[in-house]
C-alpha cells in the first residue's frame, strides 16, 4: 500500500474519531477538571510548547543555526494564539486540528506540490473542523460555535506554515548538500 493511500485512511480515520468522541468529549474534559484542577490550563499550554521546542530543537540540531529563524513568524503565532485562547479545550483545537492538517498534507498526492498542496490540506481540514461543529450543533448536549470553526482553521494555517517552512529547509539544505558535493575541477590550460 502506497504510503499516500495510507496517510488518506489515518486522516479519514482521525476525522471519524474526532466526530465520533464529539458526544462525550464535554465530559472527558469535565472529568480532566476534576483531576487536574485550574492545572489543565497549564497542562495543555506546556504540552503544546514542549511540541514546539522538540520540532524547533530537531530543526537546530539538523540544519544550521539560523535555520530556526523562518519559524519565529510561526512561533509567535502560535504565542499568540495561546494568549488568545484561554480555555484549554480551545487551546486543545490547536494540537487536535494541527495533526489533522499534517495528516491530510501527506495524504494528498505527490503530483501536488507548494501553495496548491499546503492549500488544499488547509481546506480539507477547515471543512472537517465546520462538520465536527455542525455535528456538535446537532447534538443536544454540545453547542457548534463558529469561534471553533476559525480556531480550527488557526491550528491548519500554523501547521500548514510549519509544513511548508520545513519543506522549503529541506530542500534548500539538499540543494546545498549537492553543491558541495560537487568535484570541483582546476581550470585545464590550453597549450
Amino acid at each position: 500500500m502506497s504510503d499516500n493511500r495510507t496517510m488518506r485512511y489515518l486522516a479519514i480515520a482521525y476525522v471519524l474519531l474526532i466526530y465520533a468522541t464529539s458526544g462525550w468529549m464535554r465530559d472527558l474534559s469535565t472529568l480532566a477538571r476534576q483531576i487536574v484542577g485550574d492545572g489543565l490550563g497549564l497542562g495543555m499550554t506546556t504540552g503544546l510548547v514542549v511540541i514546539l521546542g522538540v520540532i524547533l530543537f530537531t530543526i537546530h540540531r539538523s540544519h544550521r543555526p539560523l535555520a530556526v529563524l523562518p519559524y519565529l513568524p510561526v512561533l509567535l503565532g502560535y504565542g499568540l494564539a495561546l494568549v488568545w485562547l484561554e480555555i484549554p479545550e480551545e487551546r486543545f483545537h490547536l494540537l487536535q486540528y494541527g495533526i489533522l492538517s499534517l495528516l491530510c498534507s501527506r495524504a494528498l498526492p505527490n503530483s501536488l506540490h507548494g501553495v496548491r498542496r499546503h492549500l488544499l490540506a488547509f481546506m480539507l481540514v477547515c471543512l472537517a473542523g465546520a462538520g465536527d461543529e455542525l455535528i456538535q450543533w446537532l447534538r443536544p448536549n454540545r453547542v457548534g460555535d463558529l469561534r471553533d470553526i476559525v480556531i480550527n482553521a488557526i491550528a491548519a494555517l500554523l501547521a500548514q506554515a510549519l509544513i511548508a517552512i520545513t519543506a522549503s529547509s529541506a530542500t534548500a539544505g539538499r540543494a546545498g548538500a549537492i553543491d558541495t558535493q560537487r568535484e570541483v575541477r582546476p581550470p585545464t590550460a590550453d597549450v
